[in-house]
């Protein structure tokens, strides 16, 4: 009898010293989210980036050593993950440490995974879940997070390749209005903030250049953009001389084209290739 209450009054101390550095932790360390961001965004899919400070409100040197969360996707689970961290993050004194979560999320997996996930324009998340601390090698316990998010699906823009105006054909050179046309399948504005490109005509190099704040496209529209070209046949070859007069032109586009929008900036590569029509301003 007298064991059984020794073990007990052991267990009952055990317990209340867990609670006393669960307490304790709870007062020196805070868990908090400055900010959201979207990274690596694409067809293809994007990062979300949670930016998280841990607020170390103690005069004790703590390490955060592991963590264990899960995230979730429109009320159903896209993943878990558990870890440690080999030594810890060293969390000082009465400062803020800035750490990043991120959450790699690819559009092919959410489709399979997360009914419906295709149709919306942004998609509800959430991530939850724990960080364990210590402080002087030894566990004083874990805190835990949650925070809620929401993330795009982006739809990769069409360019197209319009008819070639031809201002002035002569023996020497050519005037003309190379046209493209970016049709924007998404729900927010992209800013064409920068195109650096290389034009060719039936093969033959015509322009490499880089262009700078070219224009907008608005949500669910498309817009047309212009770029003159002024050259002569000496320059590009004498074979551009007969492209030119013909009624339609192999025309080929390749390069990257950087969009700004309200979801952050997105680059993207880009290989057009068409026959298109010439018109002549007479």
């Amino acid at each position: 009898m007298m064991l059984k209450r020794v073990v007990l009054v052991l267990m009952i101390l055990a317990l209340s010293t867990d609670s006393i550095r669960g307490w304790a932790l709870k007062d020196d360390i805070k868990i908090k989210l400055t900010e959201k961001r979207y990274e690596q965004l694409g067809p293809a899919g994007l990062q979300l980036v949670y930016y998280i400070d841990l607020v170390n409100n103690s005069s004790k040197t703590y390490r955060l050593s592991g963590y264990n969360y899960r995230f979730v996707v429109n009320e159903i689970e896209y993943f878990r993950l558990p870890g440690e961290l080999g030594g810890g993050l060293r969390i000082d004194p009465n400062k803020s440490t800035l750490i990043k979560l991120p959450v790699q999320i690819t559009y092919e997996r959410l489709f399979q995974t997360i009914a419906g996930a295709k149709d919306m324009t942004l998609v509800p998340c959430y991530i939850m879940g724990e960080m364990e601390f210590s402080e002087r090698r030894r566990a004083r316990g874990s805190l835990p997070f949650a925070f809620s998010a929401q993330f795009p699906i982006f739809e990769q823009p069409i360019l197209e390749i319009a008819p070639l105006l031809a201002n002035s054909l002569t023996i020497g050179g050519a005037d003309l209005n190379f046209q493209l046309k970016i049709n924007n399948p998404n729900s927010v504005e992209l800013e064409v903030d920068e195109l650096d490109y290389e034009l060719k005509f039936g093969g033959h190099a015509i322009q490499k250049k880089k262009e700078y704040g070219i224009g907008t496209v608005p949500p669910q529209g498309d817009e047309l953009f212009s770029i003159a070209l002024l050259f002569n046949f000496f320059e590009v070859g004498q074979d551009i001389q007969g492209l030119l007069n013909q009624e339609t032109m192999n025309c080929r586009l390749t390069g990257q084209i950087v969009y700004l929008s309200e979801w952050g900036r997105i680059p993207l590569s880009f290989d057009v290739e068409q026959r298109v029509p010439i018109v002549r301003n007479e």
